[in-house]
């Protein structure tokens, strides 16, 4: 089976090379990805893992459309991101196809630099599809960023053909340099046992002052009667390094909780995250992550993780 993706991607590139370089006579696509192993230690199991290993053909076709194909071999659902981006007049884009949901701005960061080797609770508990088919709207302005998009709502590479689509709006206001503040709203009927909607609320924090990088979020997922809630805020710090092995180092702390339920008692669940990085060339390109994660749950076992993770993007 696994062999059998692996070919199927492989012609799946080389036909949209062919596709794109002789047929429309472009710019040949340019090729990019990252790799991410890691050795995982938690109380109850260890394992050493490839998390990814991904592989982008992203190119133009004229001045005003762009296109990107995103693959990662290591997982069943092969195919990420599928789209074509067009822009319709200046500041304003348009862009269809399959792509991450404009929800959060820590889903929408790439997994290759992310602070911490796990995402936060919130992406799971309450974040709705990370990846989904759709068509957005963006207008890029000097103080704010506008997203609108129509989503399908079954997720990635998942087929939906009816008249029940969700709508995601996003605003990010660049308030200073070392600020941005983001809101964002998510609705949709996306439940296969009920015709409730399912709404998302997310406002969020980030930015870098000198050095310092920082970023937190609140996010609530409401559906029926159901309210789950969750947070998280973390801060690191960037140390230059005068050798030749390491030229950034940067430790960081998050803290995270997340209550799928808040009218019921003793299942909520928090996380804090004590994280070392080390750059062995220009930040995110060459780095090992190190990682211990104290768990806390109200009710269950408690099982707390070591991590070790390689990342090198090309």
């Amino acid at each position: 089976m696994r062999s059998r993706k692996i070919m199927v991607f492989i012609v799946s590139v080389c036909s949209f090379l062919l596709i794109t370089t002789s047929l429309l006579a472009a710019d040949a696509p340019k090729f990019s990805g990252y790799i991410k192993s890691a050795f995982i230690h938690t109380e109850k199991a260890s394992e050493t893992e490839v998390s990814n290993a991904r592989v982008k053909a992203a190119g133009s076709i004229d001045d005003k459309t762009k296109y990107t194909v995103f693959f990662d071999l290591v997982r069943d659902d092969t195919l990420l991101d599928a789209y074509i981006d067009r822009e319709i007049v200046d500041n304003l884009s348009v862009k269809i196809g399959q792509f991450k949901t404009p929800f959060s701005s820590d889903n929408l960061l790439s997994s290759a630099k992310l602070a911490f080797i796990n995402r936060p609770y919130m992406k799971k508990d309450v974040s709705p599809a990370f990846r989904d088919k759709g068509l957005q709207f963006t207008y890029k302005h000097k103080y704010f960023d506008a997203v609108a998009a129509v989503m399908n709502g079954s997720g990635q590479n998942a087929d939906e053909y009816n008249n029940n689509k969700s709508m995601a709006y996003r605003v990010v206001a660049k308030v200073l340099p070392q600020l941005n503040i983001s809101g964002n709203f998510y609705t949709g009927n996306n439940s296969p046992v009920d015709t409730e909607t399912d709404d998302f609320v997310n406002v969020g924090a980030n930015g870098r002052i000198g050095d310092v990088e920082y970023s937190a979020e609140y996010g609530q997922k409401s559906h029926d009667e159901l309210t789950s809630n969750a947070f998280f805020a973390w801060l690191s710090y960037d140390i230059e390094m005068d050798n030749d092995l390491i030229s950034i180092l940067t430790p960081g702390v998050r803290v995270e909780m997340s209550d799928p339920d808040i009218d019921t008692d003793d299942d909520a669940k928090s996380r804090y995250t004590f994280g070392l990085s080390a750059d062995f060339d220009k930040k995110y390109a060459n780095r090992v992550l190190l990682n211990y994660e104290i768990r806390e749950l109200e009710t269950g076992e408690e099982d707390n993780m070591l991590g070790l993770e390689y990342v090198v993007i090309f």
